[in-house]
């Protein structure tokens, strides 16, 4: 091999090498771009979650206030022993609005089965209650009027009437509602 042919053996050597430096660079380059967006992409992250850690405490307060807001709500709606006993309030009401002692004809009463409303939710449970009586408008009026500002929550969903054979009386079927609330456990 002569000087020429040598001379080439080593720039063609230095030319791979330099080639393969030139890679190494390239990669290395590539892979700290690729590391600088993942630590930017973690640094928003991470302003993110320290944003959301802020807001808590105002979280936590409107969580207490809503809360509040509910056990107020939830105080008029009446207890299991409440709602059984409602065919006593009915009477006691009943007595108020001067209706005569045998105007309630008959009480009937279910628990809505759960899911059945789309209001409800699972700590509440309505039961619906079917009541025939014998009334004028006057004292039925009075009667519902009574009925709807007692102290628990009682609504009038549905009523109708039906004017009976002699005097002035109606033949009244009304359907009304109550909830119970029960309170979730908290886990």
């Amino acid at each position: 091999m002569n000087e020429k042919q040598k001379l080439m053996v080593a720039v063609a050597i230095a030319a791979a090498i330099a080639m393969g430096l030139a890679y190494v660079i390239y990669v290395e380059y590539r892979a700290s771009v690729e590391t600088l967006a993942t630590t930017a992409n973690v640094k928003n992250d991470i302003e993110a979650a320290e944003a959301k850690i802020k807001e808590i405490p105002g979280l936590e307060a409107d969580r207490n206030r809503l809360a509040a807001v509910v056990e107020d709500y939830v105080r008029i709606l009446p207890d299991e022993k409440e709602v059984e006993a409602l065919l006593e309030t009915l009477s006691e009401l009943k007595d108020k609005a001067g209706l005569a002692p045998d105007a309630i004809t008959s009480f009937t009463f279910t628990q809505e089965p759960i899911g059945a409303s789309r209001a409800a939710s699972a700590n509440f449970q309505k039961y619906i209650r079917q009541v025939r009586l014998k009334a004028t408008l006057f004292q039925f009026a009075d009667f519902v009027n009574r009925l709807e500002r007692y102290k628990r929550f009682i609504q009038v969903d549905t009523f109708s009437l039906r004017p009976l054979a002699e005097g002035t009386e109606q033949d009244i079927t009304l359907q009304m509602s109550t909830f119970t609330y029960s309170r979730a456990k908290k886990q």
